[in-house]
């Protein structure tokens, strides 16, 4: 492939980061991308801190509305993984280590399920539930005692 500039004399087998090969000629990609695939120049993977989004091969500084964005991964993904939780800016963030599952309220999340050992009380998990409640192993939860 002919090199893109300043270098366009020199001819290589793989065109470089940014480009893509077509015809004889390296070719840049679309925005944002940093691997492309010809003919097409779609985006295998993006420049950092822009997320792809896998269904349309594209780069962008967030992700569509339909999906939610691992700042991990950089890659736009359909929902949440476990043990994280949707932000109001629809960016995933990983929940306490207490929490099992949870979810975004107001400026901190709550959980929703407790990991092994907690048992959920409101919105926190917690090792022992306190007085007027036992921990619920099947549950993972603290429930209220029946007083006689």
């Amino acid at each position: 492939y002919l090199n893109p500039p300043p270098s366009q004399t020199l001819c290589s087998q793989y065109c470089p980061a940014l480009y893509y090969g077509s015809n004889g000629h390296c070719l840049p990609c679309s925005n944002n991308c940093l691997n492309c695939v010809t003919p097409s120049g779609l985006c295998l993977d993006c420049l950092p801190t822009f997320y792809f989004h896998p269904k349309t091969q594209q780069c962008g500084v967030s992700c569509p509305a339909d999906s939610f964005g691992n700042p991990s991964t950089f890659v736009c993904e359909s929902k949440c993984n476990a043990g994280e939780y949707a932000d109001p800016s629809r960016l995933c963030n990983k929940c306490s280590s207490k929490c099992l599952e949870c979810e975004v309220e107001g400026t901190g999340s709550e959980c929703t399920r407790c990991a092994t050992g907690r048992f959920l009380l409101r919105s926190d998990c917690v090792e022992l539930c306190g007085v007027s409640f036992y921990g619920d192993a099947l549950t993972n939860t603290c429930v209220g005692k029946l007083d006689f």
